[in-house]
């Protein structure tokens, strides 16, 4: 965990944090901008720390917010794919709200999880997305604990544009 995770977690502003830590709040902006590097053993440090006084706010859940068409090689394997009027395939995929308020999906990256976030895709010429522009990152098995399975209720759950 990075010392700007640290402090994101407690809910403190820089000077709040810093004042509490009683560093500079200058050397924590150095440390969060990647200026300087908080040696490792600091790190633990602080996470002990605030580990152990509380100070950390409970981790909230990841949440499944709705749904979006997807458009991809995936889609075009799938058993359940649908076609709308244009002749795209598609597929419905889940969209979730992660801890840090991130809005993606959650998606099979040949052995691994990873979310890519629901801004990052193309569209096609019917406004469907299809494929990320941009490389994802790894799910934690932490996120994997909290992350609901949710394919079967995807009915229920209403578009997101």
């Amino acid at each position: 965990m990075t010392i700007k995770e640290m402090r994101m977690r407690t809910g403190m502003t820089q000077n709040e944090f810093a004042n509490r830590l009683s560093i500079p709040t200058r050397t924590l902006q150095n440390w969060e901008c990647c200026t300087r590097e908080c040696p490792q053993y600091l790190l633990n440090l602080i996470g002990y720390y605030l580990k152990h006084e509380n100070l950390f706010k409970p981790e909230e859940d990841i949440t499944v917010i709705g749904k979006v068409k997807i458009a991809d090689r995936a889609a075009e394997l799938s058993l359940c794919s649908e076609r709308t009027e244009g002749g795209t395939v598609f597929c419905w995929e889940a969209v979730y709200k992660m801890s840090d308020g991130q809005i993606g999906l959650i998606q099979w990256d040949g052995q691994k999880r990873v979310f890519q976030p629901l801004n990052d895709f193309k569209r096609n010429a019917e406004g469907i997305r299809t494929q990320p522009m941009h490389a994802c990152r790894t799910i934690t098995r932490a996120e994997m604990k909290k992350a609901p399975f949710c394919s079967a209720k995807l009915e229920s759950l209403s578009e997101i544009e």
